[in-house]
């Protein structure tokens, strides 16, 4: 879970792949040392479903993807009267 953990973190901060939706599921619960075990259960619960879902190894395939592709630049020139 903690490699999944880190992953997640990689996305949020360097790719930005996950919707606001996912990232609103995981920053509902605010984890401190007061945290009950029933709510560190039900974050980790939340945890494993977001991994079964988009697969443990999600970033790396997206990672893969993006470089494949080649950048292009569109320019678009407006005619105005």
């Amino acid at each position: 879970m903690f490699e999944f953990i880190k992953v997640l973190l990689d996305d949020i901060k360097n790719y930005k792949t996950l919707s606001e939706r996912r990232i609103g599921l995981l920053g509902r619960v605010e984890i401190t040392n007061k945290t009950s075990k029933e709510q560190l259960k039900g974050y980790i619960d939340t945890l494993k479903k977001l991994r079964n879902y988009l697969g443990a190894d999600y970033l790396e395939k997206i990672k893969e993807r993006v470089d494949k592709q080649k950048n292009e630049i569109v320019i678009a020139i407006e005619n105005s009267k």
